[in-house]
Parts: C-alpha cells; structure tokens; sequence
C-alpha cells in the first residue's frame, strides 16, 4: 500500500468514526451480505460493528412482520456487549433504516436484537463447564499467556 493510499485510508476511518455514518462500500457490503451470515474483521475503528448493527437493522425492518425471529450480536466480552447494547438503543435508534417507524416500532425492532458475550454465549449452550468447573470456567488472559510460555519454553528447549 503506497503512502497516498495510506492517507487516504486514514482520512475514511477518521471520517467513519466522526460521523458515525455508513459508507457507500459499508452499504453494498450490507445489501450484498442479505440473509447470510455475516463476520467482520479489521482494525479497530475502521466501523465493523458500526456496519454490523446497521446490517442486522436492515434485515429486522425488512422482516419486520416476521419479528419472532431475533437476531444475536456476540460480542468479545462483556464490556464490548455492554458497549454495542448502549450503541444500538443510543446512537443506532436514528438510523436511516428506522427513520420511517414510529417509536414503538423502532422499540419492538431493537428489542429483537439481543447483545452478548462469548462467555454468556458458552455458558447458554454448554452450562456444564460452569456447573463442573465452577465461576472461573474461562481461562484468563493472564493464564492463557503463562500456558503459552509453558508451552513455547517447551518447543524451544
């Protein structure tokens, strides 16, 4: 990547995250991505869960009249799950694709939009690990780390 496309780059991520808007290739990525599933990855502020939110807006307004079914964020955390929840009943309430609905119809679509953690996640669909192992089932940060230092000192030795 050359330093002009490198600036030119930077100049969209800063524009992304000071508007809060989503880009003409954010949208064809939403329209082209209907009824799939969908994972972003990229850096951070680049807008992935900025564009997921208004992707998973897209498909409830447009399936609106079949509300039962709900869509799943699952986020890093439970501090990033706190944070997109806050977003979404906050910042994504004014988006375009909710600009035609009355409040109420703007609560029953954010309302089918439910934001969680891997943790929470886990703990849903495989409820032994807590049961069997207790609070602290998920390995830590911390001991991840010391796991893979064990296990790297063993390679290189």
């Amino acid at each position: 990547m050359t330093e002009e496309q490198k600036e030119h780059l930077k100049k969209e991520i800063i524009e992304i995250q000071n508007d809060k808007i989503v880009t003409d290739k954010q949208q064809r990525i939403i329209k082209q991505q209907m009824h799939n599933t969908v994972i972003l990855r990229g850096f951070p502020g680049t807008g992935k869960t900025f564009t997921g939110v208004e992707w998973i807006l897209t498909q409830q307004v447009k399936d609106r009249r079949n509300i039962s079914q709900d869509a799943v964020i699952i986020a890093l955390n439970e501090n990033l799950a706190n944070n997109i929840h806050y977003e979404l009943n906050i910042n994504h309430r004014d988006s375009k694709e909710l600009s035609n609905l009355t409040e109420e119809e703007k609560n029953g679509i954010l309302e089918t939009i439910q934001v969680i953690s891997l943790e929470q996640m886990i703990d849903f669909w495989a409820p032994d690990f807590k049961r069997n192992y207790g609070r602290n089932w998920l390995i830590s940060d911390n001991d991840l780390l010391k796991e893979y230092d064990v296990i790297n000192n063993k390679f290189m030795d």
